[in-house]
């Protein structure tokens, strides 16, 4: 019986640490990052915007002809 508590008791701890490390993973801020992307629409050119798709702006126009 000791045996079988103790296991019981460390599988708990187990549980219990995962929950908190995957709580702490979803509350944790991702990092920010910009992407760089070309574009045939409108003002052609590459442009650069957040990771989260957010403030895009033209970085380099194309050159006419």
């Amino acid at each position: 019986m000791p045996r079988t508590r103790t296991f019981l008791l460390h599988a708990l701890f187990v549980v219990f640490t995962a929950v908190v490390l995957a709580s702490e993973a979803q509350n944790a801020n991702p990092p920010a990052y910009d992407i760089a992307f070309t574009s045939l629409r409108g003002d052609q050119g590459i442009y650069r915007m957040r990771g989260d798709g957010a403030q895009p702006a033209l970085v380099l126009p194309e050159r006419g002809a």
